[in-house]
């Protein structure tokens, strides 16, 4: 198996039934090694299914920054990891083996002798021996990464409506969880596998409401732990609903 063959499988975001779908089509492909790109939790029904599909499977997994907010939000507010963590904002449910699955599992950057596959890209503000962990999934890609590396660099994070091809960048983020489909991509081939698309986020706006005037209280206390501000850019983007769930005034509207 592998062969330098990969099939690299983008943000989940708590969706099992599109994930399922990506697995029947990679079946067929057996050759290739499966790459998770990261964010395996929220917005979507059930992260905790998600989990429970992909922890025995054979394949390389990726941190994402969900998955390092998750943990950064327990480490620094609940202390030690509950038997169940439930967080209604970000939809999330989650027992205390997933959360430890999370920690323990999940690597910030797998490299082959072709292929960089990591969540958020690179920083290209570094070398590529500079990197640091953050840098792969709390980066913000765009362009290439040419000045970089000659090998592919293979993420999502950002959220495109089409797979995004850029030089030696593929971003196979199209916004599973948020009413989107998962998608995956079959490499050397450039083959790309399409999922049905997926549930939308549907949040309850009063919890949103209020989540926001706690991150106003917090967010002080998080730039000073946080060393890069594009962390903090995100972070506000993020429980702001703006990265791709809509405005507050749009979530009032769901019922």
């Amino acid at each position: 198996m592998s062969n330098n063959r990969y099939i690299a499988i983008g943000d989940i975001h708590g969706c099992p039934d599109q994930l399922e779908e990506i697995l029947e089509q990679a079946a067929d492909r057996p050759e290739h090694r499966l790459v998770f790109l990261g964010d395996y939790i929220d917005r979507g029904p059930d992260s905790e299914a998600v989990i429970n599909r992909i922890r025995d499977l054979d394949a390389v997994f990726i941190f994402g920054n969900h998955e390092d907010m998750i943990l950064r939000h327990i480490r620094e507010h609940v202390g030690e990891f509950p038997e169940l963590f439930e967080n209604p904002y970000i939809n999330v449910r989650l027992t205390r083996d997933a959360l430890e699955w999370i920690r323990d599992v999940p690597v910030p950057v797998f490299e082959t002798p072709d292929y960089i596959f990591s969540h958020a890209g690179l920083n290209p503000h570094r070398s590529l021996e500079e990197q640091q962990d953050r840098d792969y999934y709390w980066g913000f890609p765009e362009g290439d990464y040419l000045h970089l590396t000659a090998k592919t660099v293979v993420h999502r994070h950002t959220v495109h409506p089409e797979p995004e091809v850029e030089g030696n960048r593929i971003n196979v983020n199209t916004g599973c969880g948020s009413g989107g489909p998962l998608v995956a991509v079959v490499l050397p081939e450039m083959e790309f596998l399409v999922s049905s698309k997926s549930p939308g986020a549907r949040l309850d706006a009063e919890a949103i409401r209020a989540r926001r005037e706690q991150f106003a209280a917090e967010l002080a206390e998080l730039e000073a732990l946080i060393d890069n501000p594009a962390e903090v850019e995100e972070l506000e983007a993020f429980f702001d609903g703006e990265e791709d769930v809509g405005t507050l005034e749009e979530l009032e509207a769901v019922d």
